[in-house]
C-alpha cells in the first residue's frame, strides 16, 4: 500500500508539473485620473511605485488592466449627488484640458482612464482588446450611460468577444469596472432584460452592448480550465486597502486552485486624517495580515522575477526531455 501511495504521489506531482503556468498581470485602477499628479483623483502615487509595477509587465504571459470606467452623468459623481470627485470619465475626450474648467477643476487636469505612462508603455500590446462587463453600460439604473464605440473611442481599442478571448492568445485586456471588486457581476434582476425592444436609434447604438453578464476572470476561467493550467495572479494597484484588496480577495474566492499574490510595493497605501487609518504603515500590516489569512501571498518583484526564471527554466528542461524520450529533434 505504501509504495502504491507513492507512485501515485509521483504521478499527482508529475502531472502538476506538467501543467503550464501562466502568469496574469492584474494592473488595478492604475489611471492617470488617480495615480499621475494632475490627476482629479490623485491618491498620491509615486514614480517608484509606477516604476516597479513597470518592471514586472515583461514577465507576464497575460495583462489585464481593471479601471473604474463612468459616464459624466454617473451618480457617483459629487457633481451629480454623489459623493466621488470627478474619475475615468468616458467623455474625457470631447471635454478636453480647456472645457475641464467648466466642472471646477483647473486647466490641465486629467480625467481619463487611460492607464498611466509608465506601465502602459511597458506592456507587450502584440495582441490587445477590450471586455466590458454589460453592468458597466448600466451602472446607474435601466439606461445604458454610453455605448460600445464610446468605450472604444476612450481606450482607442477594440472591443472583442468571448470566443475571440478563448480562441486567440491575447497579450493584454483592458477591463473597465464599476466595483472596488473587478471580479463582481451583477445579477441579471438589477439589469434590463436583452428582450426590451428599444427605438431604432437607441437599438444601433447599444447593439453590441453583450447579452450576457461576464467579466474577463470568466473568460479566463473558460480559456485557462484546471486540469492543463496552473494560474497565477499577480496584482499591482490602487488603492492598497481598497480595490487592489478587494480584487484580490475576489480572485482568490473565484480561482481557489490558484496563486494570487499582491506586488510588494507595486500599489499606493490610502491613509490620513479622516481616514479608516492614520498612516500607510498600518494599511500595509492590516492588509497583509487579512490577505495572508485568506490565503494571498505578498512578495518582492525581485523574488518573483526570480520565481519566473526558474519556472520557466524548469519548463523548457522538461518540454525538451519530452521531445527527447519521443524521438523528437
Amino acid at each position: 500500500m505504501k509504495d502504491e501511495n507513492i507512485k501515485q504521489g509521483e504521478t499527482l506531482n508529475q502531472v502538476q508539473t506538467l501543467k503550464q503556468t501562466v502568469y496574469v498581470g492584474v494592473n488595478i485602477d492604475w489611471s492617470t485620473s488617480f495615480v499621475d499628479e494632475n490627476g482629479a483623483f490623485y491618491c498620491g502615487t509615486t514614480q517608484e511605485q509606477k516604476d516597479l509595477t513597470a518592471k514586472i509587465m515583461q514577465h507576464m504571459d497575460l495583462v489585464v488592466y481593471t479601471t473604474d470606467f463612468h459616464s459624466i452623468k454617473s451618480l457617483e459623481f459629487k457633481l451629480n449627488g454623489g459623493m466621488w470627485p470627478l474619475h475615468n470619465v468616458a467623455e474625457y475626450k470631447r471635454i478636453g484640458a480647456i472645457k475641464i474648467k467648466d466642472y471646477g477643476l483647473a486647466e490641465g487636469t486629467t480625467i481619463s482612464p487611460e492607464q498611466t505612462k509608465t506601465i502602459d508603455d511597458a506592456i507587450d500590446k502584440t495582441k490587445a482588446g477590450i471586455v466590458v462587463p454589460r453592468h458597466v453600460y448600466y451602472q446607474d439604473g435601466k439606461i445604458a450611460l454610453f455605448t460600445p464605440n464610446e468605450i472604444e473611442e476612450a481606450f482607442e481599442e477594440r472591443i472583442i468577444t468571448p470566443e475571440e478571448f478563448c480562441s486567440e492568445m491575447f497579450t493584454y485586456i483592458i477591463a473597465p469596472k464599476t466595483h472596488f471588486d473587478a471580479t463582481r457581476t451583477v445579477s441579471e434582476y438589477s439589469q434590463p432584460s436583452p428582450s426590451i425592444k428599444l427605438s431604432a436609434d437607441v437599438n444601433d447604438a447599444v447593439k453590441k452592448i453583450p447579452d450576457r453578464e461576464y467579466t474577463v476572470f470568466d473568460l479566463i476561467t473558460a480559456k485557462y480550465p484546471q486540469d492543463s493550467y496552473n494560474l497565477v495572479f499577480v496584482n499591482t494597484g490602487v488603492v492598497e486597502n481598497i480595490c487592489r484588496h478587494y480584487t484580490s480577495t475576489g480572485l482568490r474566492q473565484m480561482f481557489p486552485y490558484a496563486r494570487v499574490i499582491n506586488l510588494e510595493g507595486a500599489t499606493t497605501e490610502l491613509a490620513g486624517i479622516g481616514l479608516g487609518f492614520e498612516d500607510k504603515l498600518q494599511v500595509k500590516d492590516a492588509c497583509t495580515r487579512i490577505s495572508k489569512d485568506i490565503g494571498v501571498e505578498y512578495k518582492t518583484a525581485e523574488a518573483l522575477i526570480e520565481e519566473i526564471k526558474e519556472q520557466r527554466a524548469q519548463c523548457h528542461k522538461e518540454c525538451t526531455h519530452e521531445i527527447s524520450n519521443s524521438g523528437g529533434v
